[in-house]
């Protein structure tokens, strides 16, 4: 679910992102992926040729703050105040590994009890 709120000097953009992965409980409910995320950016500034961005991550699993920590330290870090968008490109890629990896945890899973 996301929102997107305009206004004449920002805009702000509201993701929450919820996903039901089977668990490892005694009584099988699936466990819950939950993150969230607040992106804001101002008026494109043209002599600096950058918006102003804030980004905020709510409940971010580990790996989403590693991730972001080595965006952060790369040289492609510029590219988030030229064009806030790249963060939400690399929220959804995160969130797409993610399930990826409880996907196959539960195909490797099944793929060992079919052997038996």
């Amino acid at each position: 679910m996301f929102s997107l709120l305009p206004s004449a000097a920002t805009t702000d953009l509201w993701f929450h992102l919820l996903a039901a992965v089977p668990g490892e409980n005694p009584q099988g409910f699936p466990a819950w992926l939950k993150c969230g995320a607040f992106l804001r950016w101002s008026d494109f500034d043209d002599e600096l040729f950058q918006y102003q961005v804030d980004f905020i991550l709510f409940e971010s699993p580990v790996p989403f703050v590693n991730r972001f920590r080595t965006l952060l330290e790369s040289k492609k870090w510029r590219s988030l105040t030229a064009d806030p968008f790249v963060l939400v490109a690399w929220l959804f890629q995160s969130w797409h590994e993610r399930i990826d990896e409880a996907a196959w945890a539960v195909t490797n899973k099944t793929k060992d009890i079919e052997r038996v």
